[in-house]
Order: C-alpha cells, then structure tokens, then sequence
C-alpha cells in the first residue's frame, strides 16, 4: 500500500514539473520575438543578476517592451510580426492571448513598408502577413473573438493600410467562393474593420461594389451570373449584408448608391444571395428608422417613417 502510494506521489511529481517545463517552453516561443528585437537596440540595457527572482506574472512587463520597441525600432515590424505568427501556431491558449497583445503595437508600423509604390518587394511582404493573419483567424476557431478584437479591429484603425487589407479580404474570399467559410469569415471580419473607422471602410466596400457592376458594362453577358466579375460582386454584396447591422454602412450618406446596388442585384444570384439583397434592404430600412444622428448630405431632405401594413 505504502509503495503505491509512493509511485502515485511520484507520478503526481512529475505531471507536476511536466507542466512547468511545458509552461515554460510556450512562454519562451511567445517572448522570442521581444528577444530578438532586444538584441537589435544597443541602447537597451537588460541586466540580470545572479538570484534575482522574476514573477510568473510578467506579462505587463514584456507588453510594455513591446510597446516601447514598436515605437522606437519600426523597421523591426515584418520580422518581429513573423516570429509571433510562428509562436501563435505553436502556443497553448493562455500564450496565444499574450502573443496577440505583443503583436498589438507593431500593426500601425505596417503602413511604413506600404508608402512607397515603387518598393514592390515590402509590399508583398506586408501583403503576405497579412495573408497569415487571415489564414489564423480562419483555423484558430477558440480564439476568433480575440482576433476580431486585438488585430482587426486595430487594423481597421490605420486607414492607410484598409485598401491593401480588403484586397486580401476579397482574394481570400474568392478563393474559397461565395457561401464558403472563408468567404462568411472574411465578410464577418470586415465588420471587426469597420468597427473602428465606419465611414472610410463602408466608402471603401460599396466603391469597389459599384465599380465591379460598372466594370461589367464594358463586357456585358445575357445575365450578371455568367460575367467575369460575378464572384467578386456576390462576395462584396455579403459583405454589405455582414456591415449594414447597426448603420456599419453610413446609410445617410451612401443610401442613393446602396439602393442603385440593390435594384441592380435584386432578383438575381443563387437563393443566398437573393435573401442577403433582400436582408441589406430590411438593415438599411431599420438603420433609416432607428439612428438617433441621420443627417444626409447636400440639399436633399428626406422623411423616414414606418406606416403599419394595411390589414
């Protein structure tokens, strides 16, 4: 009896400093990214002496150093963005949290590698993480809201980067096509960009809607669905449906091209789309009807109101 009760203990013992060395192992491959840009700064000075005694809780801590590098050490963005991405698919839960709040600071240094046109080689780098970041918000399914929030939703607060983000967005979603998961994913991820910048990434989606309808003028085909352009329209046009809850589109100002849009798509399209067109109408009704601010541009004044249905 005694001697079982010894291998239990041990047993326990070493379950016990299993967990500690796994622990350790997944905190290491979340902090690599700061260590490594540690070593690029000479004027950052870590001093560790013999005995002194570190708190597991140390997270605030290396937030505040990767907050203070993000700003000082720009140029370290695509490789430090890299290594956190690569410890991400590595990590267990709790280190995946803290990987998205290293990352968090270096996301606005992205548009640095996008201003120049002229520089392609940087823009296809930020292009491709951008493209992995899709690729984790798509796989990680237990850390989707904490994406939305900590990466898009900052994202979607750099205006400059919103163009080269809703390319990715739509390439990805025509990729997997209309009614697909990455498709429904990426349309789900634009309301997480609008949340922070409502007026420039609506403008943004209905621009590239319209001109995609505009586009199949110049090439015309006997119905919409047999054109060129027609996944990269349905796609968008769930995309309106995903932003036009809560007035994520700005009804008031873009109500003349969302109704053009809808007299354009109605009636046409697979089921799922004909009840997302049908959908976009019913938000943008209950938008109109429910806004405590509506003020329309220019001249034109328009009355809102509900009339119940005649019996």
């Amino acid at each position: 009896m005694q001697a079982a009760q010894t291998v239990s203990g041990h047993q326990q013992q070493n379950e016990t400093q299993k967990d500690r060395r796994t622990k350790r192992a997944n905190q290491k491959s979340t902090t690599k990214p700061v260590q490594g840009a540690l070593k690029c700064r000479d004027d950052v000075v870590v001093s560790v002496s013999a005995g002194l005694c570190i708190p597991s809780n140390n997270t605030i801590f290396i937030n505040s150093i990767s907050m203070r590098l993000a700003a000082k050490e720009p140029q370290l963005t695509l490789e430090f963005l890299e290594e956190c991405i690569q410890g991400f698919r590595n990590s267990n839960i709790e280190m995946k949290h803290l990987c998205l709040e290293y990352m968090t600071p270096w996301l606005p240094n992205l548009t640095r590698f996008c201003k120049n046109p002229g520089d392609e080689n940087r823009r296809q780098k930020v292009a491709l993480i951008l493209d992995k970041l899709i690729t984790m918000t798509i796989d990680e399914e237990e850390m989707y809201p904490s994406i939305q929030a900590k990466i898009w939703g900052n994202i979607g607060q750099v205006s400059d980067l919103i163009d080269m983000v809703l390319d990715s967005f739509i390439k990805r979603s025509v990729t997997g096509g209309l009614g697909s998961i990455q498709a429904e994913i990426m349309a789900d991820t634009a309301v997480a960009l609008a949340s922070a910048n409502v007026q420039l990434v609506s403008r943004k989606v209905i621009g590239r809607l319209c001109r995609f309808i505009e586009k199949t003028c110049t090439t015309p085909t006997p119905t919409l669905e047999q054109h060129l352009m027609w996944d990269d329209i349905a796609i968008l046009a769930r995309y309106l449906l995903m932003l036009s809850f809560n007035d994520s589109l700005d009804v008031a100002t873009h109500l003349p091209f969302l109704f053009h849009i809808v007299t354009l798509l109605v009636a046409t399209g697979p089921l799922s789309l004909r009840a997302s067109t049908h959908g976009l109408v019913i938000n943008i009704i209950h938008s109109l009807c429910t806004c405590s601010q509506l003020h329309f541009g220019g001249n034109a004044r328009f009355r809102v109101a509900l009339r119940p249905a005649d019996s």
